[in-house]
């Protein structure tokens, strides 16, 4: 027979653990919630590890290549320019003058300059560059003689070469604002070949048809 001394300690025993198994089971819950997290944590860390690492041997090898030229060049020095072919002039094309832009009245509203660069035997050679023409009437006042000034940048002046049969050059046009005083204008330009930086003047009179 249970005295009832035992009895009373068995149900508070029995209470005791029904309170605690919630806790329990939450307090394993926890546990494992903070375990995945983790576990995500450490895979996201090994993936980082893995990136950094790739990106570092890239970065080497880049290095290494870019140190390799960099030899090669050092070797060579400036012989290479001599290897390759660079512009060592520039010509007007005999068209180099007036031209009639805007309308069809029989005078002229600008110039247009046909620019070729040429290599060492004289061939036509589509070089990178920038260009800035000038046109003069030096017979006018000294404060009148630039009649205008155009310039183009090594992109805007690649969309003007023109190429096919005995034509090989850049096409500049050249409005002005207001006609000159005189039919002889004075053509300059000035081309920046951008691979040596080198740069080069041509120059030519041209006439020009003007209103009555």
């Amino acid at each position: 027979m249970i005295r009832p001394g035992c009895l009373t300690l068995l149900f508070r025993a029995v209470a005791t653990a029904a309170l605690l198994s919630p806790l329990v089971v939450a307090a394993g819950c926890n546990n494992q919630q903070e375990m995945y997290a983790l576990r995500d944590r450490l895979a996201l860390t090994e993936n980082r590890m893995e990136r950094l690492q790739r990106e570092k041997a890239e970065q080497r090898a880049e290095l290494r290549k870019l140190r390799e030229q960099v030899a090669t060049l050092q070797d060579l020095g400036d012989v290479r320019l001599e290897k390759l072919y660079t512009v060592s002039a520039i010509r007007l094309g005999r068209h180099t003058g007036g031209v009639t832009l805007g309308d069809d009245r029989g005078v002229h509203d600008g110039v247009k300059v046909y620019l070729r660069p040429v290599d060492g035997r004289g061939d036509a050679l589509k070089a990178a560059g920038s260009a800035v023409v000038e046109l003069y009437d030096l017979a006018a006042p000294e404060a009148e003689k630039l009649i205008g000034r155009y310039e183009w940048s090594v992109e805007e002046l690649s969309e003007t070469w023109r190429s096919g049969f005995m034509a090989y050059h850049y096409g500049l046009e050249c409005p002005w604002d207001q006609p000159p005083a005189h039919e002889d204008i004075t053509v300059r330009v000035v081309f920046k070949e951008y691979l040596t930086g080198r740069t080069f003047t041509a120059q030519a009179v041209s006439k020009v048809r003007l209103p009555d």
